[in-house]
């Protein structure tokens, strides 16, 4: 569901502007903007298995520790890379020509996204650990539709913008909702 929120962009603007740039100019936004999501995928795998170890063993000192380191350590390399897209973004973007260059807002809407959801990647995990499944798809799902419905319509009246914020809104919200469901369950745990 996260790649239906992280693609349907793409074919939103294509659906909406199939003779325009727009798609163009998100697509490689996107991808530009998903190196940031690597960081909470490629911490994950080491992370993780260690908070398995944890919750197995009802650890909840430990736990919460691990979680904040992880935070702290991936924390400054999102927030670099983020500034980094953020100061220089629009040089990447020309690499595949100068009217990219134009894409950088989009890029930088996008990172935003990315970022939320790379420092909280590990809540998902965490919450489905925990025999939360149901909550992690279900909140997910409605993340989806959150994004996918309101992108036609900003799409139609902003563009490429409209379609940026509607895909950003959703994910922030979902990932900081996560990170506050795992707050909760700590103080419930």
């Amino acid at each position: 569901m996260l790649t239906v929120m992280t693609s349907s962009g793409v074919v939103i603007l294509e659906l909406l502007f199939p003779s325009r740039l727009d798609a163009d100019i998100y697509a490689v936004a996107a991808q530009t903007g998903g190196f940031i999501s690597l960081v909470g995928t490629s911490t994950n795998r080491y992370y993780l298995p260690k908070m398995v170890v944890l919750v197995e063993r009802r650890n909840k000192s430990a736990i919460q520790h691990l979680i904040n380191q992880r935070s702290l350590m991936i924390g400054g390399l999102i927030f670099t890379l983020f500034l980094t897209i953020a100061l220089f973004g629009q040089h990447p973007l020309a690499l595949f020509g100068s009217h990219f260059s134009v894409g950088h807002m989009t890029l930088v809407i996008i990172a935003v996204g990315a970022s939320i959801s790379a420092l909280y990647a590990d809540m998902p995990c965490y919450l489905q650990y925990m025999g939360f499944n149901r909550i992690v798809l279900c909140s997910t799902l409605l993340a989806m539709l959150a994004m996918v419905t309101p992108a036609f319509l900003l799409g139609k009246s902003y563009g490429t913008p409209g379609v940026t914020i509607a895909y950003m809104m959703p994910v922030v919200f979902l990932f900081i909702g996560f990170r506050f469901m795992v707050a909760l369950h700590f103080k419930r745990f």
